[in-house]
């Protein structure tokens, strides 16, 4: 009897009997699969901000009496200093406790920050230069989930309590050439306090092109920023990593409740 070997026996490729053009549709369907499945596993490893409650409405006067009860991200410890621990003193020297609401139509963020010595004589997109905060927003989360650049969807917010005679005012940085008064409707409360500063600001929700729908997701960041001199920032703590100021990568997750 003679034994027929299978050694030389080659397996037919799963591909075999389609035509070019079938293989390329094929081929965009696993990487489009593949694309969904980076996406998800993307997004499923952003930091996490939280949960963002629904209000009917927000009077945007810096008090916060208003906010209790909501949930809390705290910046207040070594761990979130992304600039200058060396000269962090602690949570009386800066330090804050932001909270996040939303109505039909607009954004509401407050702060209460702890400062022990203000200190921002610089106005406009400078205040970065002095005592402020700065908010980070990604309104698309899903479509540019690794884009390491701002585009058109990417926001960038900056609130001063404004020292030296100046009044406490709100900016834009980010998109390119987004203008202040582009964002009409825009808001800013802001109280000074004995250990710093209160504020709250009302972004219009169809000016940066978010829709609250419970369970969609946008990214957020919060760097705060501690100067003791004019000019010079001494030190700047964050919920986010250092470079998120220019990454929207970075920022955190929120999703709407």
């Amino acid at each position: 009897m003679t034994c027929k070997s299978n050694l030389n026996r080659t397996r037919r490729s799963p591909m075999a009997g389609l035509s070019h053009a079938q293989i390329v549709v094929v081929m965009i369907l696993i990487l489009g699969l593949a694309s969904v499945i980076f996406s998800q596993e993307s997004l499923a490893n952003r930091a996490v901000m939280g949960e963002i409650r629904a209000v009917s409405n927000v009077k945007v006067d810096g008090q916060l009496s208003e906010w209790r009860g909501f949930s809390q991200i705290n910046i207040n410890s070594a761990a979130q200093c992304i600039s200058g621990a060396n000269r962090w003193k602690g949570s009386a020297d800066l330090s804050g406790r932001i909270m996040l609401a939303y109505s039909a139509s607009h954004l509401y963020i407050a702060g209460e920050i702890r400062d022990d010595k203000l200190v921002n004589d610089q106005k406009g997109i400078l205040m970065w230069n002095g005592d402020c905060v700065q908010v980070f927003i990604d309104t698309d989360l899903d479509g540019d989930y690794d884009t390491t650049v701002y585009n058109a969807d990417d926001f960038s917010f900056g609130i001063s309590p404004g020292t030296d005679g100046k009044a406490p005012e709100w900016t834009i940085w980010q998109p390119a050439g987004k203008q202040i008064g582009t964002i009409l409707g825009t808001s800013l409360g802001l109280v000074r306090t004995s250990e710093g500063y209160n504020f709250e600001l009302a972004i219009p929700l169809e000016h940066i092109g978010l829709r609250p729908t419970p369970g969609k997701s946008f990214g957020m960041g919060i760097i705060l920023i501690d100067s003791d001199e004019p000019g010079v920032v001494k030190s700047q703590l964050a919920n986010v990593p250092a470079n998120a100021w220019r990454d929207p990568t970075l920022f955190a997750k929120v999703t709407f409740r």
